[in-house]
């Protein structure tokens, strides 16, 4: 499959791209090279093989959440620590913008 320049230009419109003339080329290159190679993997005989419902037999990799019970002595200093605070709940910075609170 070989791509055309208006079909390169599409796409970087639709990617809102503004690309000169010489690097609508060099993408154009690129871009049939990979499709030639998609299209040589399409043509792969894979009728011999089994359908995979993962690629890895590990289910979960990761830790079961477990509730830890903090000693008090240690949670007061942390939030006596704290630079802003109101009682025990810990002020922190806003993290989306335009916001104060």
């Amino acid at each position: 499959m070989s791509l055309t320049t208006d079909q390169v230009k599409h796409i970087a419109k639709l990617s809102r791209l503004h690309l000169t003339d010489e690097e609508v080329e060099t993408y154009r290159t690129q871009l049939d090279s990979i499709l030639e190679y998609v299209e040589q993997l399409g043509a792969a005989d894979t009728s011999g093989v089994s359908e995979l419902a993962r690629g890895t037999t590990r289910t979960n990799v990761m830790r079961a959440d477990e509730s830890i019970p903090c000693d008090p002595a240690v949670r007061e200093a942390m939030i006596k620590a704290f630079p802003r605070r109101q009682g025990a709940l810990l002020e922190v910075q806003a993290v989306f913008e335009g916001r104060t609170e």
